[in-house]
This record gives structure tokens, sequence and C-alpha cells, in this order.
């Protein structure tokens, strides 16, 4: 995990999950201002574009295609696969 997403996860992602998982609903005060610290999170460049497609903005490339999910699902585990091999050695 880069160390950016590490950082969203201490800084943003516990105190959302803290403060709007439990028994009491949330003022709207209190959503108000998560929503703007996880808006107002910096993102690194390299990682904004990966970001915004994911969120579907960003238009594909022409040399971009389509591929399966099978495809896409074996991509993954090689590249997980491989670096998790690499870090062991």
């Amino acid at each position: 995990m880069k160390w950016w997403a590490m950082r969203f996860a201490r800084e943003c992602v516990t105190e959302v999950s803290a403060r709007t998982l439990t028994t009491d609903s949330p003022s709207y005060s209190i959503i108000m201002e998560l929503d703007r610290k996880v808006r107002g999170f910096s993102i690194p460049e390299p990682a904004t574009d990966f970001v915004t497609a994911a969120s579907g903005t960003l238009l594909a490339k022409p040399q971009d295609k389509v591929i399966s999910v099978a495809e896409s699902l074996g991509r993954f585990f090689r590249s997980n696969i491989t670096r998790e091999v690499s870090e062991s050695i």
C-alpha cells in the first residue's frame, strides 16, 4: 500500500468509521466536517489519474482496450503474487 493510502486510512477512514458507525446517528454538522476532511485530503499527482478513472470521470485513452473480468483478475493476482514473492526473498 502506498504511503498516502495508509495516511488516508489513518487520518480519514478511521475517523469516519469511529464517528458514524455508532448506535447514535451523527449530526449533520459532523457529517459535513467529515466530508470536508475527506474531500480536502491531498492525493499525490500520480495517483490522481487512477482515482479519477476509478470514479468513472476520466475518459479512456484511445490505446486502452476493454478487457474481461477474468483478464483483469488475472492481472491483479499476478501483480500481487509477484510483489509478495519479491518482498519475501
